[in-house]
């Protein structure tokens, strides 16, 4: 047998798995063929790669191509002519070839780190290598080596490449490298041992069930299946939240640093050149956590796990904001941006102006970056129908436009008109995909025309409630933020980088400050000082900070004392790690990267409370 074949035959299903594991391994590798091929095309459009070594990049799209293709022909001449006797021989080739897929992006994501470092196009090859490495080895559920090495060909060389490339980020991305291979390599044989289980139990199940009646046997198997159904499509959400959670987490923290110090130091005295170099790095930074703000946004919708905020907001108000914030970026670029103001748009309705704001900003955004000459126009209106209203707007610029074959597949995630277009104007392609999904998940729909070189039109519609304004006697009863003043703040927080952002950020502010580094002893702290707040760290050593809440929690209530008001301080962003912070005692909830603004608004907006220092019972706290 030569060295190939014995490679392939090591990469065969096991022996131990039932018939049915083969047909199950090409229902799972059908979808997504081409998922690598088209995170390459993300990839490359900000690559200096594709200019400086044209050769490289086409061999490396032709390889992810090529593969993808026979992966997907394997799979579909089987299901043309089903043959037991030919299953396992198809399942063994999609195998071969997701693996192959998975070592080529792994090798193109080695080779953006070696030839160039850390820049943009190498962070976003690492999302993509996170992204692809989650779905590959849930894909490759059945097949324990399979996985392993699917995992190995994947990270090795990004690994390697890190190590090569030295220095401290080089050894973060080792390290981040290595732990995120323990995590999906415990994810893939947890997965695994879910699916031998579930064909286990089904085997079981088969045999019992011959010696049941009929009637009752097909009933209680159907149920049975359907019971593990769901279990299963939980078990896979529950994962799939954990990694969501954990990856924001892992990328968040040092990006609060990041931006952290890069606004302090901008706050200082600089030179013209410091200045610029600062204000560059900033703006990469905020680019970078965009594109992952984004991919979350987008995990989140397809989860169903995005929540709306609806509250009280005018659109007048919210155009406005839009031409405030986007009106320089548009006058630096010398495109007239113009914001008519209807007077229909002065009334106030109820919706989420956050992500409608959101929605309105990469519709502008959009229209601005294919925009050279001419005007972006963004026209709307509310018509009234009932005790609702209408609302319409339009984004109408003037710019490059789009064929009909390109605007057929606008709306799809990381699609762009092509390569050069990515690479010109640069950008993910996810800005219309999460503006769409966000706009149905609303209520409303979103419609995009266009003619090549006269300009694109983007009209939003949605439907919203009015508000109805409230009594006096309501609006007497509404609590009364106090003006900003120097508070005592206890800041729980294990990593030493973030500790001393958000100190001098508050001590700035000339707030007060005293730190300490885990859940006990911010627990401790509480007990033996006088604080008007605390900013408590979710993941610290010995006692986490949910669990050092409860634990104050507990205290106050056994005191009788008077409620601290605790914010949490979290690179958590999703909607579970808020409801968990408050269910846990916490008062409000604040992402990393911190921003100061947001920071400052939160305390400012705590209600003045006595305490034992003000009362000269105990001196403040040092």
């Amino acid at each position: 047998m030569s060295s190939v074949a014995r490679i392939v035959h090591w990469l065969d299903l096991d022996l131990q798995d039932p018939p049915e594991a083969a047909r199950d391994i090409l229902g799972r590798l059908r979808k997504n063929s081409f998922i690598y091929f088209a995170g390459y095309l993300a990839f490359a459009s900000i690559s200096p790669l594709t200019s400086e070594l044209p050769a490289l990049a086409v061999l490396f799209g032709a390889a992810l191509f090529t593969l993808g293709a026979v992966r997907l022909r394997a799979i579909l001449r089987h299901e043309r002519t089903p043959d037991r006797t030919t299953e396992s021989a198809a399942a063994r080739v999609a195998k071969v070839c997701i693996i192959g897929q998975a070592s080529t992006w792994g090798l193109i994501t080695a080779t953006a780190i070696f030839l160039y470092g850390y820049e943009a196009d190498a962070w976003l090859g690492l999302v993509i290598t996170a992204a692809l490495g989650t779905g590959g080895v849930s894909a490759l559920g059945p097949s324990r080596r399979g996985q392993i090495v699917y995992l190995f060909g994947l990270m090795l060389p990004t690994l390697l490449a890190a190590v090569r490339h030295g220095g401290t980020q080089g050894m973060a991305m080792s390290a981040l490298s290595v732990i995120f291979y323990v995590f999906a390599g415990r994810l893939a044989r947890q997965l695994h041992l879910e699916y031998r289980a579930r064909m286990h139990d089904l085997s079981l199940l088969g045999a019992q069930n011959v010696a049941l009646e009929a009637a009752r046997s097909e009933a209680e198997e159907r149920t049975a299946q359907l019971e593990e159904a769901r279990a299963a499509a939980e078990r896979a959400s529950t994962a799939k939240t954990r990694f969501l959670a954990n990856m924001s987490h892992e990328i968040r923290t040092p990006m609060n640093g990041v931006l952290g110090m890069i606004t302090l130091s901008l706050d200082g005295d600089l030179d013209e050149e410091q200045r610029s170099q600062l204000e560059t790095a900033a703006t990469s930074a905020r680019a970078l956590l965009r594109i992952i703000n984004d991919l979350l946004d987008l995990s989140k919708v397809e989860a169903g796990k995005l929540e709306l905020e609806l509250a009280p907001f005018s659109p007048a108000r919210l155009l406005r904001s839009i031409d405030r914030i986007l009106g320089p970026a548009a006058r630096e670029r010398g495109v007239a941006l113009t914001c008519p103001d209807d007077a229909s748009l002065a009334a106030e309705f109820v919706g989420d102006e956050g992500r409608l704001r959101q929605v309105l900003l990469n519709l502008v955004s959009n229209a601005l970056k294919f925009t050279s000459q001419g005007t972006v126009r963004v026209e709307g209106r509310v018509t009234l129908d009932g005790d609702d209203g209408v609302f319409r707007c339009a984004v109408i610029d003037t710019g490059i436009g789009m064929p009909a074959a390109v605007l057929a597949r606008v709306f799809d995630p990381f699609e762009q008109a092509d390569v050069s277009t990515s690479r010109r104007y640069g950008g993910t392609g996810l800005g219309l995909t999460i503006s769409r999904q966000l706009v149905e998940l609303m209520g409303g729909r979103l419609v995009v025309s266009s003619e090549e070189g006269v300009g694109t039109q983007v009209a939003l519609e949605l439907r919203l409630p009015r508000h109805r304004a409230r009594s006096a006697t309501e609006a007497s009863t509404t609590p009364v933020r106090v003006a900003t003043r120097a508070l005592r703040v206890l800041v729980a927080e294990d990593n030493v980088v973030n500790q001393l952002v958000v100190r001098r950020m508050l001590e700035r502010a000339g707030h007060v400050v005293t730190t300490v580094e885990d859940g006990v002893a911010a627990v401790a702290a509480v007990a033996a000082g006088d604080y008007d707040v605390v900013l408590m760290d979710v993941d610290m050593p010995m006692l986490d900070g949910i669990e050092a809440t409860r634990a104050i929690r507990d205290r106050e209530r056994a005191d009788a004392a008077r409620r601290l008001p605790i914010i949490a301080l979290t690179a958590h962003a999703l909607p579970e790690s808020v409801e968990r912070c408050s269910a846990a005692g916490m008062d409000a909830h604040l992402v990393k990267p911190v921003d100061r603004a947001a920071l400052l608004d939160t305390l400012a907006g705590l209600p003045a409370a006595s305490s034992r220092a003000d009362r000269g019972e105990v001196p403040a706290p040092a």
